[in-house]
């Protein structure tokens, strides 16, 4: 193996080429420094140094992974152990058995999802959605703890240019993510620090017109939505509850003409009584006819054809999703639906006490701490004026 001596440069060491068996160039003003250049064209930055009277070879890094200026950080470093008493060498071993047990972004995105947020978050599916599409394509085999606040912004700033809240809920969860690597000294600190949401959310306030809801409700019955789905939309709209817990919905849960959430199922914790329209209950009779088609059935009123499992969220956002391309139904999220519902509420005449209450939002004011009423009567009458007016308007 032959050797020579040269000035480091970055153009000087770029201008190395392979040669017929390898070869070592030493830097002439830092002694025991050097690249090595392999038949293949490969370079390696090392050390040489002596501990315990022998000689020792500390491979610093392959270029160009690592410049001219990081192997003379990592060489100054190897020097100073030196100088301490320390062998180099065995630090480095050490370091390096301490990265490899790092996770990779798709090691720690999986254990977080698993870990956090399948055990902690209904909304689960979105954050596994969020790293399935826009973090593990771009990062897939990144080690965690190589991720600088560079990369988080190149990344966020590629999903802005097209769909700036998408960039926002992505940021979210990266952040959440790197919390989690943090407390688990994945990382020694988190690459999110500084950065800034890519676009400013303003609270929405989409409320369907009447014309809106008619167009939505008689939509509906566009093909390229599955009978099951159309059901759950149209329950959605009469009880005004949330998509989670409508398509999670269990018969077990109705008893008559009130649906009983139970305190695991909701937002709040607590169980909360939905009293059922005489249209719902109308609907419920095509519910219960379609539930018995699947195997299901028996347990969840709106079953999944693809196992005795309830439908998920997702499966009514790609429906609408369609009906909304074709032209079928006006632009909305399910979770607007909620607030058309309200909104209209009030206008006809119901109080907001009473609207808070059938939405179940939660309450932390101390009256709410002595108040037990269970509001079952306002409720009652609040969703039979609100199915009356459904019923009206899609006529």
């Amino acid at each position: 193996m032959t050797s020579k001596r040269m000035r480091f440069t970055d153009k000087a060491i770029a201008s190395l080429k392979p040669q017929k068996g390898r070869y070592e160039v030493w830097d002439k003003q830092r002694p025991a420094f050097g690249v090595r250049v392999g038949e293949s064209g490969k370079k390696s930055w090392f050390f040489v140094y002596h501990n315990n009277r022998k000689a020792r070879r500390l491979t610093l890094g392959r270029y160009p992974q690592m410049s001219l200026a990081d192997a003379g950080v990592a060489y100054a470093e190897a020097r100073r152990a030196l100088e301490h008493g320390n062998d180099p060498g065995a630090s480095t071993v050490e370091k390096h058995l301490r990265l490899r047990a790092m996770p990779t972004i798709r090691e720690l995105g999986e254990e977080y999802l698993e870990k956090h947020c399948r055990a902690n978050k209904r909304s689960w599916y979105e954050d596994e959605r969020i790293f399935q599409h826009d973090v593990l394509p771009i990062w897939r085999s990144r080690m965690a703890s190589s991720i600088t606040r560079a990369d988080v912004n190149v990344l966020l700033d590629e999903i802005a240019l097209r769909a700036p809240i998408q960039a926002n809920r992505t940021f979210a969860f990266i952040r959440a993510m790197f919390r989690f690597a943090e407390s688990r000294d994945y990382v020694p600190a988190s690459p999110c620090h500084g950065v800034k949401a890519r676009t400013k959310e303003r609270t929405r306030d989409r409320v369907l017109e009447p014309a809106e809801i008619k167009d939505l409700w008689q939509g509906l019955d566009k093909p390229g939505i599955s009978q099951t789905v159309r059901l759950a939309v149209k329950f959605l709209i009469l009880t005004a509850q949330r998509t989670s817990e409508v398509v999670k919905g269990e018969w077990a849960e109705i008893d008559g003409a009130v649906w009983t959430l139970p305190g695991a199922k909701v937002k709040n914790g607590k169980p909360h009584r939905v009293p059922l329209s005489p249209e719902a209950m109308r609907l419920m009779a095509e519910i219960i006819a379609n539930a018995k088609k699947y195997r299901g059935g028996d347990r969840w009123l709106f079953p999944s054809p693809r196992g005795e499992r309830p439908i998920g969220p997702k499966s009514m956002d790609r429906a609408l999703r369609r009906l909304r391309i074709g032209g079928h139904v006006p632009v909305f999220r399910p979770h607007d639906l909620r607030r058309t519902a309200a909104s209209h509420m009030t206008r006809l005449g119901i109080e907001r006490l009473t609207v808070h209450k059938l939405l179940n939002h939660s309450d932390r004011s101390v009256t709410a701490i002595y108040d037990r009423y269970d509001y079952d009567e306002p409720k009652r009458r609040a969703v039979k004026v609100w199915g009356r007016e459904v019923a009206e308007t899609v006529r």
